[in-house]
């Protein structure tokens, strides 16, 4: 009987064990995302930010999209591949473009500004 006892302690404790690291894990994983930041699909985006996002990327691809609320004020930040080089895009919820910056290069260089403020065209 004791011998039972012990083995369904260890069992237990190990249960215990799995359910901290799966837990610690998911904590882990969601301090990479700011608080109030959460990833969005193109389609959950206002269409001005579609607008100057599918203007900004052009022939190449979008990565990602995390919506990002702070003091009040909602933007996004899209990450997209063009011409080969890694970017992000920033948006605010009008459309306006706040930045676009190259955020890795061959050569080493990053976080160069290309654009910002502007706003889509409504063609």
């Amino acid at each position: 009987m004791e011998m039972n006892h012990r083995w369904i302690s260890l069992l237990g404790l190990t249960a215990a064990a799995v359910i901290a690291l799966v837990v610690v894990g998911g904590c882990a994983q969601s301090k990479e995302k700011e608080q109030g930041e959460v990833t969005v699909t193109l389609d959950q985006t206002p269409a001005a930010v579609q607008a100057t996002l599918i203007k900004q990327v052009g022939d190449g691809k979008l990565e990602g999209i995390d919506k990002e609320t702070k003091d009040g004020k909602t933007t996004y930040e899209a990450d997209a591949i063009i011409g080969g080089k890694e970017y992000e895009i920033n948006v605010a919820e009008d459309g306006t473009l706040l930045g676009k910056k190259l955020e890795h290069e061959k050569n080493g260089e990053s976080g160069e500004k290309r654009e910002s403020g502007e706003k889509p065209d409504n063609d």
